[in-house]
């Protein structure tokens, strides 16, 4: 409720109890406003009606000396005699500034912390200490500069839980003399200099590289495996027919010559499993016939591709 409500309502029951005396005493109405108006406007001149929010509390002074915490609703502060300190008891955040460490490994680091706390002694918050927001901040970074100091870049790096619970234990041995309590204190950021960032990054591309060319080498080795284990158990006589298939896949498209880089009688003789074998001449035949049959097609096919 704003001042101006107060005067009001003030104003009102003034104006009744000076209206009943009048009227009973019978004094004169003039004199009564007169007195009715100055003492509104003493009331509107003067700090003496302080309200309070659920969440604020006063911290009272009565000549210099603490007197009591006031709060909340309305409050009345004597003129003159008394002064009083607004306290917020919500959470609040405190940002620390982005602080310059140097870690054991003489890395410079950009750290970036935040600070969660709420006042639950308004008395101590302002008689214990100037000005606990700033006393905090610069406690900080000086536990920063300590902790972070006699750490290595990477244990800095992979331990932020570790030294985020170091700081907040730390600040809670001073913070509860100021009657502060430390809710939580977090690194935000760690900032690392370009040119680490940039190995970094480099290693890791180099190590994704060499996955994959471990990746490739593995499935090249599994392929070369399974052809050696397929080809070991191929016979003379298989070997045979998967060259003269060959032979006929060639014969079958637009080539208009083969080379046979095996003679006939060595292929009739696999395929017949020797020279004294009764089958070895009937197959060296068949293949004589093939070949001049390969021959005849191709040479027509030859001839009608001229012709057109």
């Amino acid at each position: 409720m704003k001042k101006q409500t107060i005067v009001f309502v003030v104003l009102i029951v003034l104006f009744a109890i000076l209206f009943a005396t009048t009227f009973f005493i019978n004094t004169n109405l003039l004199v009564t406003l007169i007195i009715l108006a100055a003492i509104a406007f003493a009331i509107q001149q003067s700090q003496a009606i302080v309200q309070f929010a659920e969440y604020q509390r006063g911290v009272v002074l009565r000549m210099g000396k603490f007197h009591r915490v006031a709060g909340p609703g309305w409050v009345f502060i004597i003129p003159q005699l008394e002064e009083y300190f607004l306290v917020d008891m919500r959470t609040r955040t405190i940002d620390v500034p982005p602080q310059p460490v140097i870690t054991k490994d003489s890395v410079e680091l950009i750290v970036d912390t935040v600070i969660y706390l709420r006042v639950i002694d308004p008395k101590k918050a302002i008689l214990a200490v100037t000005d606990f927001k700033s006393s905090i901040i610069k406690f900080i970074a000086a536990q920063l500069r300590s902790v972070i100091g006699n750490l290595k870049m990477t244990d800095v790096i992979e331990g932020i839980s570790d030294i985020n619970n170091n700081l907040k234990t730390a600040l809670e041995d001073i913070a509860k003399d100021w009657g502060i309590e430390i809710v939580k204190v977090e690194i935000q950021t760690v900032e690392l200099p370009k040119e680490i960032l940039d190995a970094m990054h480099h290693k890791r591309a180099a190590e994704q590289n060499k996955y994959a060319a471990e990746q490739q080498a593995m499935a090249k080795q599994i392929t070369i495996d399974a052809i050696n284990t397929a080809a070991s158990k191929l016979t003379d006589p298989a070997l045979a027919y998967i060259y003269m298939e060959t032979l006929k896949n060639i014969a079958d498209g637009k080539s208009n010559k083969i080379i046979f880089p095996l003679e006939f009688s060595k292929l009739a003789e696999r395929l017949a499993g020797g020279t004294d074998s009764d089958k070895y001449q009937e197959i060296l035949g068949q293949l004589l016939k093939a070949y001049k049959k390969t021959i005849t097609e191709t040479e027509d096919k030859k001839q009608e591709s001229t012709g057109d």
